[in-house]
């Protein structure tokens, strides 16, 4: 079988040995020449490339406006109505091929081309009036649709020179695949500490006696779902920017002028800018921006013609879009403007039911989010319970001093509400109200097992260990005479 060296022949150049040049020239110096001369035909080549694109662009839309001006009856050598024709097309549209950030809108380039005439006519001592002014217009416009033939058959020639060689801007990776591995993201958890745990050879000592004891803190562990994975961004081009803005009466030109944008795509990233508007409070603009981005979602068949689109020809679907726009721009109502209002309608209903959502989850998870409290618990084998202090009592002046709605609470007798005021309440602050509650004598902490308090203490005065250094049994009795307030400080 032959090999077939073919695809070596469009290589354009090779530093290897079989470069044969001259005796009398350096290889390398050659070698370095021809790649030299080889970049900048490149280079040149692209420069024109980006010059006829950005040619062809500006004199499609000049010519837009010259026809206009032609078309219309009134006289062109008065500018006030030069401007009157143009008020149909947008002020601040320009070339955006062009990297220049000074370069002049389209309108300014067409009163431009106006000035530059009168004063070509002035020269030639020509009356400056309507018609010699429209007769040099035709004749640059002439001269302007010579060069619109022209450009597709150069930017053709330019693009199969670039295809004659192999250059590395023609490498692209064929195909890739990688796949990895993700673990389980770590749930987070909420733990309830308490503030008076007991000492560590009580703990210890009741773990031996019994495992599955319960001790005075309880411990509730509370699994966080894991975070989703964000979505994909959507890209906003400028030119769906900056037509988000536009009224409809603008809108259609504007569309044909930059067909790109008429996608479903462009309209959910639209859509999605909203949001951030509606959450800001920007309703009036979001309601703009809702309505471009509805009406590109109607033109988007017409524009990128879909299956129902796809056998007519372009003069009828421009006459399509001129009627649809001219519905919606109309005085009155009609079928079409009616569906579309309510479409909009509906459309910003829904963002603003979802940034409430949104807005909502949001003061809940920031409510929730690294705040500490204190809480009053009841250890095992004791009742914690509030009472209000006699009124002849020192006690009496201390409650006085406290806040009527914690007093309120109190007399309730209920230490849920008392854990509701401590709720609202910094750790700092809470710890200064327990303090004053304690000297109040508000708090009350019963044993509930009196029978077992009282036989073990029995049974520690028969066998006189009182003063012995059991500590397990001293450990024991040292637990039911501690009444120790039992709080908890709750850390999310």
């Amino acid at each position: 079988m032959a090999i077939d060296y073919s695809k070596w022949d469009n290589i354009e150049l090779s530093d290897d040995s079989d470069v044969e040049v001259h005796p009398n020239v350096d290889k390398k110096s050659f070698i370095r020449w021809k790649q030299r001369d080889i970049h900048e035909k490149r280079m040149q080549r692209q420069s024109q490339v980006k010059g006829l694109n950005v040619q062809q662009e500006m004199y499609t839309q000049l010519t837009k406006r010259v026809l206009q001006l032609l078309a219309s009856k009134e006289d062109l050598s008065k500018k006030a109505t030069r401007v009157s024709v143009l008020a149909g097309f947008d002020a601040a549209e320009k070339c955006l091929l062009e990297e220049n950030p000074d370069t002049p809108t389209y309108n300014e380039m067409i009163e431009d081309l106006f000035e530059q005439v009168e004063s070509d006519m002035e020269k030639a001592d020509e009356t400056i009036d309507d018609t010699n002014l429209r007769q040099r217009i035709q004749i640059h416009q002439a001269k302007i649709d010579s060069v619109l033939l022209e450009i597709p058959g150069k930017l053709k020639e330019l693009e199969e020179q670039d295809k004659e060689k192999i250059t590395s801007e023609d490498y692209h990776e064929g195909w890739n695949s990688s796949f990895i591995n993700k673990g389980d993201e770590k749930a987070s958890t909420t733990t309830v500490e308490t503030i008076n745990t007991p000492s560590t050879s009580a703990s210890v000592q009741r773990g031996a006696l019994d495992s599955n004891t319960s001790s005075a803190a309880t411990t509730v562990a509370t699994t966080a779902s894991a975070a989703s994975s964000p979505e994909d961004e959507l890209t906003l081009l400028e030119e769906t920017v900056y037509f988000s803005t536009l009224p409809l009466a603008k809108s259609k030109e504007y569309i044909l002028a930059h067909p790109k944008i008429a996608t479903l795509q462009q309209k959910d990233a639209l859509l999605i800018s909203c949001f951030d508007l509606v959450l800001s409070n920007q309703i009036s603009l979001a309601e703009t921006k809702v309505r471009q981005a509805v009406l590109l979602q109607w033109v988007q068949p017409i524009i990128q013609p879909a299956a129902e689109f796809s056998q007519m020809p372009p003069k009828m679907r421009a006459e399509y879009l001129d009627k649809f726009f001219n519905n919606l721009i109309e005085d009155g109502e009609n079928p079409a403007k009616i569906k579309f209002k309510e479409e909009v309608a509906n459309m910003v209903k829904h963002i603003e039911h979802r940034c409430s959502l949104i807005a909502e989850e949001q003061l809940r998870e920031d409510g929730i989010e690294g705040v500490e409290t204190i809480q009053l618990r009841s250890m095992n084998g004791q009742e914690l319970s509030v009472e209000v202090p006699p009124e002849d009592s020192p006690e009496w002046q201390v409650f006085k001093t406290l806040s009527p709605e914690l007093r309120t609470a109190i007399e309730s007798k209920s230490i849920d509400k008392v854990n509701e005021f401590l709720a609202h309440l910094s750790v700092e602050d809470a710890e200064e109200v327990l303090d004053t509650l304690g000297d109040a004598g508000v708090l009350n902490v019963e044993v509930i097992e009196e029978g077992d308090f009282e036989e073990l203490q029995r049974q520690a005065q028969e066998e006189g260990l009182f003063d012995s250094q059991d500590n397990a049994h001293d450990s024991k009795i040292q637990e039911l005479n501690e009444a120790e307030l039992n709080t908890a400080e709750l850390v999310d």
